[in-house]
Order: structure tokens, then sequence, then C-alpha cells
């Protein structure tokens, strides 16, 4: 939808109206007409794709890691794994929701739910995150470090197997707000 004076226009009157709209970034949000919709009853969410494959430094990809999308709200809204290619299956990311009413003249209430933070995780690897706005589709690539052996850790992880060092230190915690899940 481009050039449009109105992108959508809701007719509600006293009866419930919910629209979906996936691969939404043409839309203009402030213009979508709400005529006749009684406050309450015309509702609208708009949705982008979300893509995501994982891989390694070596640059293989990553199977069975967890990817999480959490809104800006901090609430969860995909929690998947990747599949032997590395991706996840397409995901459909809810970036804002509209209520309109008729009274007054077209008025609107607008949730917007970004920025969206992916994370991706496996034992034996460093996990990572990245920020993305889902107001248009996105591809995310998402590298994971390999975490087996000590050694200096800026970043989460999650042990594969079990670390042992005779006399000294095996992991020195290089940055703030790290987390070590032993995997046990």
């Amino acid at each position: 939808l481009s050039n449009c004076s109105t992108d959508l226009e809701m007719n509600g009157g006293s009866q419930i109206q919910n629209i979906t709209a996936i691969n939404s970034s043409t839309i203009n949000l402030s213009s979508i007409n709400y005529n006749s919709c009684t406050p309450g009853y015309c509702f609208a969410e708009f949705k982008s794709y979300l893509d995501v494959y994982v891989n390694e430094t070596n640059g293989s990809a990553v199977s069975g890691a967890t990817v999480n999308a959490t809104n800006a709200q901090s609430t969860v809204v995909v929690s998947t794994t990747t599949g032997s290619t590395g991706y996840i299956t397409r995901q459909n990311i809810t970036f804002a929701n509209q209520t309109g009413n008729s009274t007054p003249a077209n008025s609107r209430s607008t949730t917007y739910w970004d920025n969206h933070s992916v994370l991706a995780y496996k034992a034996g690897y460093v996990s990572n995150t990245t920020s993305v706005n889902m107001s248009a589709n996105q591809n995310v690539t998402i590298t994971l470090t390999p975490f087996a052996a000590c050694g200096d850790l800026a970043g989460s992880a999650v042990l594969g197997s079990n670390l042992s060092a005779a006399g000294s230190s095996c992991i020195r915690i290089t940055a703030s707000n790290v987390a070590l899940d032993c995997n046990g």
C-alpha cells in the first residue's frame, strides 16, 4: 500500500472487528480510518517476518540452538530451536497493536512492541544476542562461539562438557552480567 490517503478502513459499528496485517511494514498506522467503530470494538495487529540463522565462528550451521525473541516489554514472544540448516521456522512477530474508535473522529490508541531482542544459545557455546526493529521484515544471523576449554569468558555460556584445571584458574570472566550455566 502506497500513495493512499487511507491504508485501511474499518467499519465496525457495534460488532467486533479484528484485523491482523502480516508483512505490513508499508501500512501507515496513522492512516487507518475507523468509521462507525464503537469504542472497544475495532482492533488491528501488525506483524513482520523474523528469519534467524545461527552459525558458529567457522561459518557452519548450529543445529539445535535455542532462539528466543523478547519484545520491549520483556515478554518472550518466540522460543524455538534451529533445524539442521541452522535456521528457525519463519516467525510472525507483532510490532504494534491498535484500537480505534469513530468518536472522536478516527481516534486510535497504538501500542508499539519494538525493539525486540533475539537471543541464541546452545550447550558448548557462548550465547549471543542482537536487537531488531520488527516494523519491517528481518533476516538475522547470530554467531555463536564454541566454549569447550578453559579461557576467558566475555558473554553468557552453557557448558557442553566438564572442565578441569590443575593448579590454576580455568575460567576467567572478563565482562559484566555474565551467566555461566554448568548444564547440570
